[in-house]
């Protein structure tokens, strides 16, 4: 029967801790730079764009509404509006910021329907956004409401990874 000796034991153990600490910063690393580059990098700068244009700010999101990390993300003078995109079921409302935490939770939320479908009374016109967030992934898709050039002026753009 082979004993390996404590010192060899020692060894491999702090070197399988290792490895796995290495693979774990490794991942979490590449979180940091990869997903986080295309999505996230547009939200903040619609984010920082919005924090300059003082109050009453509106942020719209057209087909990347589902991208949108939440409300924590916009500064205290914007809010998320949407216009109207390829989607058409239910999109999300805004948070009480102003009601009793408890009592939001609780409440009957009107505009919400059993159907997942969309209401017409949630979207705005473009022409009421002051800062807007859409995705072109293909010269072939069909021009996007932001890409009016007398009306917009791009301010942020990443390349996106559509996989």
């Amino acid at each position: 029967k082979f004993v390996a000796p404590r010192t060899t034991r020692r060894f491999l153990t702090f070197a399988a801790l290792g490895a796995a600490a290495l693979l774990g910063v490794s991942r979490i690393a590449a979180l940091a730079v990869y997903y986080d580059h295309g999505q996230m990098t547009a939200w903040r700068a619609a984010a920082a764009t919005a924090a300059k244009l003082g109050p009453g700010v509106t942020v719209c999101a057209g087909s990347e509404w589902h991208r949108f990390p939440g409300t924590l993300l916009l500064p205290s003078n914007a809010r998320l509006s949407f216009v109207r995109s390829a989607f058409d079921g239910q999109l999300p409302r805004p948070y009480a910021y102003d009601a009793d935490p408890m009592e939001t939770a609780a409440r009957d939320v009107k505009g919400f329907n059993g159907h997942n479908g969309g209401e017409a009374n949630v979207y705005v016109d473009a022409a009421a956004c002051d800062v807007a967030v859409d995705l072109r992934l293909d010269e072939g898709d069909p021009p996007l409401w932001v890409n009016d050039t007398r009306t917009w002026t791009q301010v942020h753009a990443s390349p996106f990874l559509d996989s």
